[in-house]
C-alpha cells in the first residue's frame, strides 16, 4: 500500500520518479537538521523556495553567482523572476516569520543537483511511516470522504486541517467543491498553503489537467477563536455541508479551559460538558454546529471516549437530540488506542454501526482501495443498526457494540 504523499505526488506530479523525490526530501531533511532546523515547516518552505531559484536559473533570470541570501531578499521584495503570487505581502511576511534566509542557504548546494518540479514535490511528501500504519490512514481518509458523501458544489471543511492531505484528497475526488481548512498552528496551515500555490501554478502552466477547486479557504481566525484565546463569538462560525475532523486525543475539558475559548463559552452556556468530560465532545458539538441543514460531519475519535463512563452523561446528550447517526469501527490504532469515525448529522432515530475493521485488506491502488470501501458500505461490512431508545435505556449509554457473526453458507 502507498501512502498519502504517493497519491498526492503521482496526482499533482505525474511525471516524476517519486524514489528520486523522496532522495530529495532527505538530503534537504539532513541539510536542515546539521543546521537545527527540525520543523516540516522549514523543510516545506525550503523546498519551495529552492523550487523558485531553480526555475528563475533555468530560465536565465538567476545568475548562478547569486547566493541563497541574495535571492532570499529578492523573492521577498517580489521580484519579477518569481512567480506572481509571491509577491502577495502576506506570503512573503510568512515567509519571514516561518523560515528564515538560513534555512534555504544550507540547502543552496542542492540547486545544480535537481529539478524545480523535483523541490516543489517535496512539499507534499512526509516522513516515512510504516507501511501498514500508512494503509490504515489512507483507508480511513477514502472511507471517511465516502460515509460523507461529497458532492459537487458542496462547502467541505477539515477542522483541524493539518497540513491538508484530507482537503486536498476531497479536491482530487469531485469537481467545484468549496473547501475550507481551519487549522490553529501556523506551520501546518502554511504547509497547506504552500501546496495549494503550486498545484495552482502547475495548473497554469498546463502541467497537470486536475487542480483545486476554485475557492480553497484557509481560515486562522476561526481556528484562534475556537482552540485559542480569542473570545469565542456566534459572528465567527460559518456553516459547512460536510466536515471532517481528527483532533487531539485524550484530553479532559479542565485541561483545556484556560487556552480554549469555545470550551469555556460551551461550559458556561451548556452544563453537561463538565470539567471532567474528554475535550472529544466539546469538539464533536462544534462539528454539529458547523453543519448546515441537511448536513454531515464525521470525527476520528478514540474508541474508549464511545464507553468511558465520565462521559455518560455527554453521549446521553447526544442520542437525545439525535445527533449520531453512525459509528464505524476502522482498523487504525495508535500506541494502544483504538480509533473509530463518527457521524453526526440532524434528526437521527438510530445509530448504525458499521464494523469496517475486520476484514480490511490494504491495496495497491486509491481507485481499487475506493472501490473496496463502496462496497463495504453498500452491505459487504458487518451492519448493526439499533434504535436511539434501545441506547438511551442503557446505564451509560455505550457506543461500542459487538458486531453480529455472519452466518455460514
Amino acid at each position: 500500500m502507498k501512502g498519502r504523499s504517493t497519491v498526492l505526488l503521482r496526482t499533482f506530479f505525474p511525471e516524476l520518479d517519486g524514489n528520486r523525490v523522496r532522495v530529495v526530501y532527505e538530503k534537504l531533511r539532513e541539510n536542515l537538521q546539521k543546521k537545527g532546523f527540525g520543523q516540516e515547516i522549514h523543510l516545506a518552505g525550503s523546498a519551495y523556495l529552492l523550487s523558485l531559484a531553480a526555475s528563475a536559473r533555468k530560465a536565465g533570470a538567476l545568475p548562478e553567482d547569486r547566493s541563497a541570501g541574495e535571492f532570499y531578499r529578492m523573492m521577498l521584495q517580489g521580484e519579477a523572476f518569481c512567480f506572481p503570487f509571491v509577491r502577495e505581502d502576506a506570503f512573503r511576511a510568512y515567509f519571514r516569520r516561518q523560515v528564515p534566509a538560513a534555512c534555504p542557504a544550507c540547502c543552496w548546494n542542492l540547486l545544480e543537483e535537481f529539478s524545480p518540479e523535483e523541490f516543489a514535490a517535496c512539499v507534499f511528501l512526509d516522513r516515512e511511516q510504516a507501511p501498514g500504519k500508512v494503509a490504515r490512514e489512507l483507508f480511513v481518509h477514502e472511507l471517511a470522504m465516502q460515509l460523507l458523501d461529497i458532492c459537487p458544489g458542496e462547502r467541505v471543511a477539515d477542522l483541524s486541517c493539518c497540513a491538508g492531505d484530507f482537503l486536498l484528497s476531497a479536491g482530487t475526488r469531485e469537481e467545484a467543491l468549496r473547501l475550507h481548512g481551519i487549522e490553529k498552528s501556523p506551520e501546518l496551515a502554511g504547509i497547506t498553503a504552500l501546496r495549494v500555490k503550486i498545484i495552482l501554478a502547475r495548473e497554469k502552466a498546463g502541467k497537470i489537467p486536475i487542480g483545486l477547486p476554485s475557492e480553497f479557504f484557509l481560515d486562522w481566525n476561526s481556528a484562534s477563536c475556537f482552540f485559542g484565546e480569542d473570545k469565542f463569538s456566534e459572528e465567527h462560525k460559518v456553516v459547512y455541508d460536510k466536515v471532517f475532523a481528527a483532533y487531539p486525543c485524550g484530553v479532559k475539558v479542565s485541561d483545556m479551559e484556560q487556552d480554549c475559548s469555545y470550551v469555556r463559552y460551551l461550559r458556561e452556556a451548556d452544563p453537561v460538558f463538565l470539567r471532567g468530560t474528554s475535550a472529544v465532545w466539546c469538539y464533536n458539538r462544534l462539528l454539529k454546529e458547523l453543519l448546515a441543514p441537511g448536513g454531515k460531519a464525521v470525527g476520528l475519535i478514540r474508541r474508549s471516549d464511545l464507553e468511558e463512563n465520565g462521559d455518560s452523561r455527554v453521549r446521553r446528550y447526544f442520542l437525545s437530540k439525535g445527533y449520531v447517526e453512525a459509528v464505524v469501527d476502522i482498523p487504525l490504532e495508535i500506541g494502544e488506542e483504538r480509533f473509530v469515525l463518527m457521524v453526526f448529522s440532524h434528526g437521527n432515530k438510530t445509530v448504525r454501526f458499521i464494523d469496517a475493521a475486520t476484514d480490511f485488506r490494504e491495496s495497491s491502488d486509491r481507485s481499487r482501495l475506493a472501490e473496496d470501501i463502496r462496497r463495504g458500505l453498500d452491505g459487504g461490512f458487518p451492519v448493526r443498526d439499533i434504535p436511539m431508545e434501545e441506547i438511551l435505556a442503557m446505564k451509560d449509554c455505550v457506543l461500542v457494540q459487538e458486531m453480529p457473526v455472519p452466518e455460514m453458507a
